[in-house]
Parts: C-alpha cells; structure tokens; sequence
C-alpha cells in the first residue's frame, strides 16, 4: 500500500473568535496562500514489519505542497503510521480518519508499541487539532481513551496541563 502527504501553514489572523480565525484559515489554505517548507519525514508503523522508533533520520523530505504514492514495504490498510519519529521536529502531524482510528486502536491494545514521545505527540495533535476543528471530537475521544492505562508521568502531566499550554497559542483564544 501507499499514502501521500501535504503540508500546509496555520495562516490565523491575530484578531477575531476561534471560527473567525479557522473560516481564514480555511479560505488561505484553499487560495494555496502559506509558505511551503523543507520538512524532515520519520516514520514508523505500529505493530508491523516497518516498526522502527529508533531511526530519526528522515527517510525522505517533503518539499512540496503534495507527495502522492509513498510505498512503505509491508505496509497494509490495518497498520498505522506514525510519522514525526521521537517528535524530531517542530510540526504538528494530522492524520486521515482511518488512521487516527488505527493509531487509537494501537493505543488502546498496548500503548508500549508507540514510543512515549510519540503518545505525547499524538495527545498534544489531536487535541489541538480537535480545539481547532480539523479532527472530530469523537475521533479524538477514541484515541484519547487509552489514557486510564498511561502510566508516563510526563505524559499524564501534559495531557493534564494542555488547556494551560495551549494558551501560549495567541492564534487559539477567543
């Protein structure tokens, strides 16, 4: 199997209410408006033949708005991908429904196979990503709902704290 990936920039203008401000943000991305970067793709699979947490060289570049037909060997419609490998870099990373489910799924069976960076990343993306309307809440309550079993301090802790760590966002208040 393959999958493809795009990148685009969060443009929100300083003033307005969080609708205002994704209704711009929605329009900018549509008009192809952003600045388009150079960015570093790590990736692993989650309980599959491509689990790998330990490389953090990127594996390819994304360094245009679209790359389509990435082929991962081994890679199936049931295995999700984990991109942004230890959080090497400094993006947030959304998924396609059907992964977010997969990533979910992963966690809920046994959260060890993602590595710890990962979890934070994942809780941190989809929450932000739900605050702002691009992921579903139910999507997020799904893949947030291995958290009873979230044994990693630092985890707990920023999942706890995300309200407070959000507010550094000024594009996110009201």
């Amino acid at each position: 199997d393959s999958f493809s990936l795009k990148q685009s920039q969060f443009l929100f203008p300083k003033e307005g209410n969080i609708t205002a401000k994704l209704n711009h943000y929605q329009a900018e991305v549509s008009k192809g408006n952003g600045h388009m970067w150079d960015i570093p793709i790590t990736m692993s699979t989650v309980g599959g033949p491509n689990d790998d947490w330990n490389t953090t060289t990127p594996s390819l570049w994304l360094t245009t708005a679209e790359l389509t037909d990435i082929t991962l060997s081994g890679l199936t419609s049931d295995i999700p991908i984990v991109l942004n490998v230890r959080r090497m870099g400094y993006f947030l990373v959304n998924y396609d429904e059907k992964n977010w489910k997969l990533i979910g799924d992963a966690l809920a069976r046994n959260k060890d196979d993602i590595h710890p960076y990962n979890r934070a990343q994942i809780l941190f993306d989809i929450q932000l990503l739900a605050k702002i309307g691009l992921v579903e809440n139910e999507t997020k309550s799904h893949v947030m709902s291995y958290l009873p079993e979230e044994d990693n301090e630092a985890i707990k802790e920023m999942d706890s704290n995300f309200d407070r760590i959000v507010k550094w966002y000024k594009w996110l208040s009201d």
